[in-house]
């Protein structure tokens, strides 16, 4: 069996022109994506060719140290107690005084 008989039909040539519109049109949409994001990156290196190269040291420096200061004051302070041990703590001192009280 071979398709040669089918291949002169008005239905096949209809269903292939079809595919290959559908097809082209997904090819579009493709290039449309791709031209979308050449776009953005095109944008992304300007924004970073105008953008210093290197920061300023003193600043940095700066930053640092503040960082620093940040982290000691935050190691030192002293935290709450998580919530269960306050409830704990709190349950604790109800039923002491209602035995006091008794």
């Amino acid at each position: 069996m071979t398709n040669a008989g089918r291949l002169g039909t008005l239905g096949t040539m209809a269903s292939s022109r079809q595919w290959l519109d559908a097809s082209l049109q997904r090819l579009d949409a493709s290039r449309q994506r791709i031209e979308a994001s050449a776009q953005r990156l095109d944008a992304s290196r300007q924004r970073l060719d105008a953008s210093p190269e290197r920061l300023d040291v003193d600043r940095c420096r700066r930053r640092l140290e503040i960082l620093a200061a940040v982290a000691r004051a935050k190691s030192v302070r002293v935290s709450a107690p998580p919530q269960r041990v306050r409830g704990m703590r709190l349950r604790e001192l109800i039923a002491t005084r209602r035995r006091t009280v008794n």
